[in-house]
């Protein structure tokens, strides 16, 4: 966590730092928006970081939740926000990456409208079943859908997401078929 910390201080350090604005930053809360539901994983790294944020730089920082649109409601949010140091984005890369091949005419530019500050984690997508499941390998797992087309199911953090393509992807691959929960 020490990491993800002085990676983000720098980067908000680095950004004060360059602020063409003569007053003190940040001078009020600073919100940090996490475009999926409280309890996920991005929403878990930024309520850990925000304290540590907030000691460092003597301010408070608000975690705000503003899920839907698998990220996009969150993203056209901050995009809107005054471009003022007070909102930052908090995402996978779902919103930023994945989104704009899927959706038509989001309401911002991936690209234009967002500059990179930092990567605070990199976490991959893995499989896992449940302890009490009788499937102990990704060949029984294989084996079960292909039995059972259609009939098993997992949760994703919502379509077009990087666990619910990574689902699509595993399945064309194994010729198999599962039930996205997003």
């Amino acid at each position: 966590m020490n990491h993800i910390l002085r990676a983000m201080a720098l980067a908000l350090a680095a950004l004060t730092a360059f602020s063409a604005s003569a007053q003190a930053w940040p001078d009020r809360p600073v919100t940090l928006v996490v475009p999926f539901p409280a309890g996920g994983s991005t929403d878990q790294v930024a309520r850990a970081v925000a304290p540590r944020l907030g000691e460092k730089l003597r301010q408070s920082f608000v975690v705000e939740n503003k899920a839907g649109a698998t990220g996009t409601i969150g993203a056209a949010f901050v995009q809107r926000a005054a471009a003022d140091g007070q909102t930052f984005l908090v995402t996978s890369l779902g919103p930023l990456v994945i989104v704009p091949h899927l959706i038509k005419n989001l309401p911002y530019d991936a690209l234009k409208d967002f500059d990179l500050i930092t990567v605070a984690v990199q976490s991959p997508n893995v499989l896992v079943v449940p302890a009490a499941s009788p499937h102990r390998s990704v060949a029984d797992v294989v084996a079960h859908l292909k039995a059972h087309p259609g009939k098993m199911s997992f949760a994703s953090a919502g379509h077009g997401s990087s666990d619910h393509l990574t689902a699509e992807l595993f399945w064309q691959q194994t010729g198999t078929q599962g039930v996205h929960i997003p």
